[in-house]
């Protein structure tokens, strides 16, 4: 399923000339930015408070994703072993090797649930060449997301034709780091 969508976007990436592709999405849609992104040289991928691996989340979540996705009896033992089999479940394998996109992390600080379970794993197993930048924030409590106002300015701020790099430097994001 995840290599026919890449295969789909990529059919309407090209019918389009799209110079330029950005990836966008929170938690679970940032999940799915991370990992479409990545099929996608030179491309950007924003993503805030993202998961990164399906099985550090909540745990009676992955069950019902499981079952209900892939069609899986509710009674399976670990019905995310036979989707791991089928699809890519961990976003830190997939980046612990060299992707040529361009990654923009905003992170709430005060989400420790994500920030233990899914940022800091993700930070630690990058591979250094990898363009990975952050910009943190203590946006509010728990899984609360950064405001309008921050999203609008970096969507807006990715209208420009400059480097990737180039405009989240400028809008404040830095290379990423454990926090």
């Amino acid at each position: 399923m995840q290599s026919d969508l890449v295969c789909i976007l990529k059919a309407i990436v090209d019918s389009h000339g799209a110079g330029r592709v950005v990836f966008f999405g929170g938690s679970a849609g940032g999940y799915a930015s991370l990992f479409y992104s990545a099929k996608f040289a030179g491309s950007l991928c924003i993503a805030y408070n993202p998961q990164t691996s399906i099985r550090r989340y909540i745990s009676g979540k992955v069950r019902e994703y499981a079952c209900s996705a892939w069609n899986i009896e509710a009674n399976e033992y670990d019905p995310l072993e036979y989707v791991e089999r089928r699809a890519v479940t961990d976003l830190c394998d997939l980046y612990s090797t060299r992707q040529g996109n361009t990654v923009a992390l905003l992170q709430n600080t005060q989400d420790a649930y994500h920030v233990e379970r899914h940022y800091n794993p993700f930070v630690k197993a990058n591979m250094p060449e990898n363009s990975i930048w952050m910009l943190k924030d203590a946006w509010g409590p728990g899984h609360t997301p950064p405001s309008k106002v921050v999203l609008r300015s970096l969507l807006e701020g990715c209208l420009d034709d400059g480097a990737w790099s180039s405009i989240l430097s400028n809008l404040g994001f830095r290379e990423a780091e454990v926090i």
